[in-house]
């Protein structure tokens, strides 16, 4: 299986002020190969955190609706995690952000990767 990186997104370790779920700013995947089968999220972490102790919520910004989680659980804790594979949703994607952070101290970045066969 090949993977191709399709989004690369900064999140803050805590919600953002002023909004209930936000920790990133919104971001969009693209180019996502029309074979792909499934999505894999990589997570870097600060210097003073573990990358696999933190979880988050992917949602989808819906303008003048409440938003909705893509991926991820409706609970207030982060479900997603370093190494998280979906085959949900496996498409371009756009207005989406990362939410729900725990487990991280200080900004993280996610990669999202879309695999294919290759």
């Amino acid at each position: 299986m090949a993977s191709i990186l399709v989004a690369n997104v900064s999140s803050s370790a805590s919600v953002i002020s002023g909004n209930d779920h936000n920790s990133s700013a919104d971001f969009n995947i693209t180019g996502v190969p029309s074979n792909a089968q499934s999505f894999t999220f990589k997570v870097t972490a600060g210097s003073g955190d573990n990358a696999d102790a933190i979880r988050f919520n992917v949602w989808k910004d819906k303008n003048n609706w409440p938003d909705s989680i893509l991926w991820g659980s409706s609970k207030e804790d982060g479900e997603l995690f370093n190494g998280y594979n979906t085959t949900d949703n496996v498409e371009d994607q756009s207005n989406l952000y990362i939410g729900d952070p725990v487990g991280a101290t200080e900004s993280f970045i996610v990669e999202i990767y879309a695999n294919y066969p290759g």
